[in-house]
């Protein structure tokens, strides 16, 4: 039983390597081909890529009547996405980001943040609300997108860059949620507590596709592939995360059992913010700091 689990980990975890690999190797390509620079290519392609899992999970969970998973799946990955795929990045550096890479990081997590608040303040989200949020993401899509880089859009692109792509996503979804599975049945063949095999699958399930693309962009020396995907992640999680779920149920998203979350995550959106938007890097001071919080994350979530 142990030996095919172990077989099946590692496959997936290789699987998982080589598909980031190839989305960031054919994504920087296609990115020049189009005219835009790596940040955003990550930030808008990548990341809606990369949160496939989670909405596609929110998606299921609104189906059968669970929309408490939906709402948990989004804090659980927003958080992650700030605190630990950032921390980690930042340890690895120091990375000095560009001045339009710095206004694109302040704008999105602003407009995140908007869009959580709204959500927020709604309480229990209807089909009005997730009009309003897909709308939003679209309406930050056109923000981020200046008409120089529309019009130079409109070039053609090579379809094997854009085919390997868009086969890699699909490799790196589905080579995550292996790994997942492989993890928590691994976990309870060894008889380990309830907690560790709850540890692992947050950490593992919420980050694994977007980790695996930052690092494979950081070991090519495009740390702006990595941070666009990360933050980028965050708001396609609150606009369309919430959203599209929404047309299929009421989501009752300030549930009282996750005050602790909600109010971590505003707070590591603020502090993300201004650190960048003063400093203009990211160092292992900044990854201590969100390494750190996402340990709190952690501990506030079993206790």
């Amino acid at each position: 039983m142990l030996v095919p689990l172990l077989v099946s980990l590692v496959v997936s975890l290789a699987v998982l390597y080589l598909s980031g690999e190839k989305v960031v190797h054919h994504g920087r390509r296609l990115a020049a081909r189009l005219g835009v620079s790596s940040f955003f290519f990550g930030l808008l392609v990548v990341a809606v890529g990369t949160s496939l899992p989670e909405i596609v999970v929110g998606l299921v969970s609104a189906l059968e009547g669970e929309p408490h998973v939906v709402v948990g799946d989004i804090l659980g990955s927003n958080v992650a996405d700030v605190l630990l795929l950032v921390g980690v990045y930042s340890l690895l550096g120091p990375w000095v980001l560009r001045k339009d890479v710095v206004s694109s990081v302040v704008a999105s997590l602003s407009f995140a943040g908007v869009a959580f608040v709204y959500a927020l303040l709604r309480g229990e989200l209807s089909m009005l609300d997730a009009v309003v949020l897909i709308g939003l993401f679209f309406l930050f899509i056109r923000s981020r997108l200046p008409e120089s880089e529309m019009d130079r859009a409109s070039e053609s692109t090579s379809a094997e860059d854009l085919i390997v792509f868009l086969l890699a996503l699909v490799g790196l979804v589905i080579s995550a949620h292996t790994s997942v599975k492989s993890v928590v049945l691994l976990s309870e063949a060894l008889s380990l507590p309830v907690f560790v095999v709850s540890v692992l699958t947050l950490a593992l399930g919420t980050s694994l596709p977007e980790l695996s693309v930052g690092l494979n962009a950081i070991r090519r020396g495009e740390p702006h592939i990595a941070m666009g995907d990360a933050i980028g992640s965050v708001v396609v999680n609150t606009t369309l995360g919430l959203g599209l779920p929404a047309f299929l149920t009421k989501l009752p998203v300030f549930l009282w059992e996750e005050r602790f979350t909600i109010l971590l995550l505003l707070l590591s959106l603020f502090l993300f913010t201004y650190y960048v938007n003063y400093y203009r890097r990211l160092d292992r001071r900044l990854g201590f700091l969100l390494l750190s919080l996402y340990v709190i994350f952690v501990v506030g979530v079993l206790l």
